[in-house]
């Protein structure tokens, strides 16, 4: 079974984003409806104005927790250089407040992010990087379906 739904990856106030939806997500965000995913990260970002303050590119980690969306910003910054990479900073979010009394990741989401920056440093551009195809992920968390289900007319 899949950890994760299939990536998104979408453009928030200039920011390029990679998101990743949990397999559970659907348990709170409606897979059915006309974009919940880029809603609820809009009204966080109204919520929180200067959370892509710095921020070449982010990828967030949807999950559930409690009935709630539980959102990991994983904000990619400044570059040292480009195999040293971009700094990164993370915030966590329920709902749409700020949590500092948990963990930063589960395990799966660290691997995920380990295999982006594999990808991120055989591409020559962040835009080239954004654009092109998600990593591979281990067979036990690696995306098998898309989040938004394609809903026929009448349905």
């Amino acid at each position: 079974m899949s950890a994760f739904y299939i990536p998104i990856t979408i453009e928030i106030k200039e920011t390029p984003v990679i998101v990743y939806p949990m397999i559970g997500l659907e348990k709170v965000i409606d897979r059915r409806s006309n974009s919940p995913i880029e809603n609820h990260l809009e009204n966080l970002l109204s919520a929180h104005l200067a959370l892509l303050s710095g921020a070449q590119y982010c990828i967030i980690i949807l999950w559930e927790d409690s009935g709630k969306v539980m959102t990991d910003v994983w904000l990619f910054g400044e570059f040292e250089s480009w195999v040293a990479g971009p700094t990164v900073d993370v915030r966590n979010f329920k709902g749409l407040e700020k949590v500092t009394d948990m963990g930063v990741s589960a395990e799966d989401g660290l691997i995920m992010l380990g295999r982006e920056g594999g990808k991120r440093r055989m591409a020559k551009t962040i835009k080239e990087f954004i654009d092109g195809s998600r990593p591979d992920l281990p067979s036990d968390i690696a995306p098998s379906e898309e989040f938004y289900l394609v809903v026929k007319s009448g349905e």
